[in-house]
C-alpha cells in the first residue's frame, strides 16, 4: 500500500484528497454534475482550490496597494507639485 501512494506522490497525486478515487457508486452523481460543479471537482482533486484561494487574496492585497498608490500620487500632485 505504502509503494503505490509513494507512486501516486511520484506523479503529483494527491491520495488524501477525498476526490481521488471516485468511487462505483457515485459515478451517477458525478454524471449528474452541471459543468461548474465537475470544474471543481477537478480543481480540489488537482490542487488547484489552494492556489485559488491564494490568488484571491493576493489579488486583494494588489488591490489595496493600487489604492494607496493613487492616494499617494493624488497628494503629490496636489500638493507637493503646486
Amino acid at each position: 500500500m505504502e509503494r503505490l501512494k509513494s507512486l501516486f506522490c511520484s506523479v503529483k497525486l494527491n491520495v488524501n484528497n477525498p476526490h481521488f478515487l471516485i468511487m462505483q457508486g457515485r459515478v451517477t452523481k458525478v454524471i449528474n454534475m452541471k459543468p461548474m460543479e465537475i470544474l471543481g471537482l477537478i480543481e480540489e482533486a488537482a490542487g488547484i482550490s489552494l492556489y485559488q484561494t491564494k490568488k484571491e487574496s493576493t489579488t486583494a492585497l494588489i488591490k489595496k496597494k493600487d489604492n494607496k498608490l493613487q492616494e499617494i500620487n493624488m497628494i503629490l500632485e496636489n500638493e507637493v507639485n503646486p
